[in-house]
């Protein structure tokens, strides 16, 4: 992400159990939102105490403007992923 870090900023990372994507939440210190990273990935897989999952390389990126970083490394993975799973990933 290209947003500049700084001392106080806050990152929220949202996940959900089984989806193609984890999606950061960039926050300056007083709470305005800097950017939002969404990466592409399997199906996350959650446990007691962990997240795994396999990274894709492409990610979306939205910090005032959305922009596909690394597309092309998509292409690499998608002769093995489910209908679904490109589905979902186009969609973002």
């Amino acid at each position: 992400v290209d947003a500049v870090k700084e001392p106080g900023d806050v990152i929220i990372t949202l996940i959900e159990p089984f989806e193609p994507f984890v999606i950061h939440g960039y926050f300056s210190r007083d709470g305005e939102l800097k950017a939002v990273y969404c990466n592409v990935n399997s199906g996350v897989e959650v446990g007691e105490c962990f997240a795994r999952y396999v990274d894709y390389e492409v990610d979306v990126v939205y910090d005032g403007e959305v922009r596909v970083v690394d597309g092309e490394r998509l292409e690499g993975f998608s002769k093995v992923l489910p209908e679904k799973t490109l589905s979902k990933i186009n969609s973002v």
